[in-house]
């Protein structure tokens, strides 16, 4: 396995750190949900670095075919994930309201910036990170870390767009959804903003 790009991947997973205990958490404890939803954040790095090492065979498969093509995709993928989330970081005028807490109605609703493009970007950012691992050392453990990944952000995205379409903002997201993709950008709007 190449350093150089563990490095980058593991830089991408500092990040997705970062943006979970500095931006995203709250002075409330996070409930069992959100360990759930971020357990990817512990689990892929983790994985990485096992992976490095003799202690689990077959927890990846180091033989893989197309190691320098795997490497390149998985470098690609991770610095678009981490210019991803710094941009959406970035763009952030609204505080967004979080799924994970009962009591936390949004503010707004950001559709400008990365959000302009899709409804999820920070998701979309870290499902990029799990597929540049997945590139990064292929095997069983990767995979099923981007399976588990993408199904548990897909769950989140649902339970907060069924909050923030019942909220007062509910008419506004509504054509909001109808124009902008969840995880992939939408290139046909299908109603007049």
């Amino acid at each position: 396995m190449n350093l150089a790009v563990l490095e980058l991947v593991l830089l991408d997973y500092a990040l997705m750190w970062a943006l979970a205990l500095g931006f995203f958490y709250r002075s409330e404890r996070p409930p069992l949900a959100w360990w759930l939803t971020g357990l990817h954040f512990f689990a892929v790095p983790a994985t990485l670095l096992l992976a490095q090492g003799p202690w689990l065979p077959g927890l990846w498969w180091p033989s893989a075919p197309f190691p320098l093509l795997r490497e390149a995709i998985a470098v690609l993928l991770a610095v678009a994930s981490l210019v991803l989330l710094a941009l959406t970081r970035g763009h952030q005028r609204v505080r967004l309201s979080q799924w994970h807490l009962e009591n936390d109605a949004p503010q707004g609703i950001v559709t400008w910036g990365p959000h302009g493009v899709v409804r999820h970007p920070f998701y979309l950012g870290y499902l990029l990170g799990a597929a540049a691992a997945l590139c990064l050392a292929p095997g069983p453990v990767t995979g099923l870390l981007l399976a588990y990944t993408l199904g548990a952000l897909a769950l989140t995205a649902r339970r907060e767009e069924r909050r923030l379409l019942a909220s007062a903002f509910g008419a506004e997201y509504a054509v909001y959804q109808a124009n902008t993709g969840a995880f992939w950008p939408r290139w046909r709007r299908r109603v007049e903003r």
